[in-house]
C-alpha cells in the first residue's frame, strides 16, 4: 500500500509541476484553428495566432483529447522564449483532470492507510 501511495504522490507532483511550468513560462493568447490532425494517441491542431504584431502559423507540440473545430477561436498558451511552441487550453484542462484524479486517489489512500488504519 505504501508503494501505491508513493506512486500516486509522484504522479500528482509530476502533473502539478508540468502544469505550473506551462502556465509560468507562457503567454496567453487567442488562436484560430486552421486544420485538425487526427493522431493515434490524441489530436493536434494547426493554429494561426499573433504575438507582438507578428502572425504565426504553427502546429501544436502536445496532443490532447478531443478535436478542435476548424475556424474556431481557442485560448492557447505560447512559450515566452520560443513563439513557435504552444499548447492549447484543452491540453491544460487534460492536465488538470489528471491532477484532480491522482490527487483524490492519493488523499483517499493516505486516509485509508494512515488515519483509518
Amino acid at each position: 500500500m505504501i508503494v501505491e501511495i508513493g506512486m500516486l504522490g509522484t504522479f500528482t507532483l509530476f502533473y502539478v509541476i508540468w502544469y505550473l511550468s506551462i502556465k509560468i513560462n507562457s503567454v496567453k493568447t487567442i488562436g484560430i484553428c486552421k486544420e485538425n490532425f487526427d493522431r493515434y494517441h490524441g489530436n493536434k491542431g494547426m493554429f494561426e495566432y499573433e504575438i507582438d504584431g507578428i502572425k504565426h502559423y504553427n502546429c501544436e507540440k502536445k496532443t490532447h483529447f478531443g478535436t478542435c473545430k476548424i475556424d474556431k477561436k481557442y485560448t492557447i498558451y505560447v512559450d515566452k522564449n520560443n513563439h513557435e511552441k504552444f499548447v492549447s487550453r484543452k491540453f491544460l484542462i487534460n492536465l488538470m483532470v489528471f491532477i484532480i484524479l491522482f490527487g483524490i486517489l492519493f488523499i483517499f489512500l493516505c486516509y485509508a492507510e494512515f488515519i483509518h488504519g
